[in-house]
């Protein structure tokens, strides 16, 4: 129970990150654009 208990909040942790991890991805995907379109 306890290990379960460690691998739920381990998934939990790395899928947090890797929202954060997309969501700057596509900031930075966000800012190169509107460097490239505006003048």
């Amino acid at each position: 129970l306890h290990i379960g208990r460690g691998l739920y909040y381990g998934s939990y942790m790395y899928k947090e990150t890797w929202n954060m991890g997309v969501i700057l991805l596509f900031l930075v995907m966000a800012t190169a654009f509107v460097g490239y379109v505006l003048p």
